[in-house]
């Protein structure tokens, strides 16, 4: 991909988007390969439907995708790990601070909902 390329996917979403979404992808455990060792045509598994990988092409400075979303959107996860296998979204990344307050979130949830009500005020 040239300079001009990876310009022009900015411009349509901002890096760090993309960086979100790749991170989404790893998180999910979605694999990048590259096929017949050209960096331009990529298979990358789905999450949703396992068993099914989506490809992913990089073709006269477009990155085009198979999957669903593509129809609707210029950007989905199966791009994102593309481009950060390439090295051109820039390092991602490891965040164990965002488990570790997800992890809190649930479990505050969990204790408010199992909590007994508060009783109502005598009427009188």
């Amino acid at each position: 991909m040239t300079q001009a390329t990876i310009e022009r996917l900015e411009s349509v979403v901002g890096v760090e988007t993309w960086r979100r979404l790749a991170e989404k992808a790893r998180r999910q455990g979605l694999r990048a390969f590259r096929l017949n060792d050209d960096a331009r045509t990529w298979a990358v598994t789905s999450h949703s439907q396992p068993g099914t990988a989506y490809e992913v092409t990089i073709l006269d400075g477009d990155l085009l995708c198979s999957c669903p979303g593509s129809a609707y959107y210029p950007y989905c996860k199966h791009r994102a790990l593309v481009l950060a296998e390439l090295g051109l979204i820039g390092e991602l990344p490891n965040r164990p601070e965002r488990r570790a307050r997800a992890g809190h979130r649930a479990r505050v949830r969990a204790t408010q909902s199992h909590q007994a009500p508060e009783p109502s005020p005598a009427s009188g």
